[in-house]
């Protein structure tokens, strides 16, 4: 009994060594800003994305899918861009041109 007492002090304390010794790494989350509906190709092509880079990264990086203008007008989200409010967003040309001025 007393040996198996000390054996599960040390496991225990082997355990906790090993989980304050190893970094925690938090996952990275990004914000993805759509201006398209839920079902529109592009929010389907962007879960899809959201879906292969948390399979290529074992969970690490996920980006959340905001469809529907959620995260504000296109031209909200691109002057979001700067402050990392929004961290990706797929604006149309024309209010590209209207944010950044010689944008194509």
């Amino acid at each position: 009994m007393l040996i198996r007492s000390k054996l599960t002090s040390l496991t225990a304390g082997a355990v906790l060594s090993l989980a304050f010794s190893i970094p925690v790494m938090a996952a990275t989350v990004l914000k993805v800003g759509l201006i398209d509906p839920p079902g529109h190709i592009d929010v389907q092509a962007s879960e899809r994305m959201a879906q292969r880079v948390a399979e290529m990264t074992a969970g690490e990086v996920k980006l959340e899918i905001y469809p529907a203008a959620q995260l504000g007008r296109a031209s909200d989200m691109l002057m979001g861009l700067k402050p990392g409010t929004v961290d990706r967003c797929a604006p149309r040309r024309e209010n590209r041109r209207r944010v950044v001025p010689g944008s194509h």
